[in-house]
């Protein structure tokens, strides 16, 4: 699912409206320019620079995030990449891939899991819209921790080796 394209019509975001989207990069200037994308169609944000902050803040406003916007090579102090501990966490919660790094879209499998989408950086704000909007399409999540959701260990594999 290539999130990259430039849309015709605005997405609609009003069921963005009153939850938080959590941007999980370390370069301070791409989370402050989401942000203020964000902010420009009324939706709410947070930022964080580590894996290990935004699974805290997940577990602390797990039912005020909507979506996670992650960096794929955002610092974490675990052994475990980002993407599968926020999986393990809260395997509930959708997110969308950011990456510099995505090279070939062929080479992408169709979001699973509550992986929306993927957005190639840089991107445009009609992609973030985009990609946004694809949660709408999602049935509404359960916010669920790892203790009350079974054994889901295993990881989406296809974003390890971007």
């Amino acid at each position: 699912m290539s999130l990259g394209h430039h849309s015709a019509s605005k997405p609609n975001l009003n069921e963005l409206q009153g939850k938080t989207i959590l941007i999980v990069d370390d370069e301070a200037d791409i989370c402050n320019v989401v942000a203020l994308m964000l902010k420009s169609r009324g939706v709410d944000s947070i930022t964080t620079g580590t894996a290990d902050r935004a699974v805290e803040i997940l577990n602390e406003r797990a039912d005020q995030i909507a979506v996670v916007l992650l960096d794929l090579s955002v610092p974490n102090s675990s052994d475990v990449p980002a993407i599968d501990r926020l999986r393990q966490e809260h395997p509930t919660t959708p997110v969308v891939i950011m990456s510099g790094m995505i090279t070939d879209e062929s080479e992408m499998s169709e979001p699973t899991d509550g992986l929306i989408g993927y957005l190639r950086k840089p991107f445009r704000p009609a992609a973030l819209y985009d990609a946004l909007a694809q949660r709408g399409k999602m049935a509404e999540p359960t916010r669920r921790s790892r203790r009350n959701s079974g054994d889901r260990t295993s990881g989406p594999t296809r974003f390890r080796n971007i």
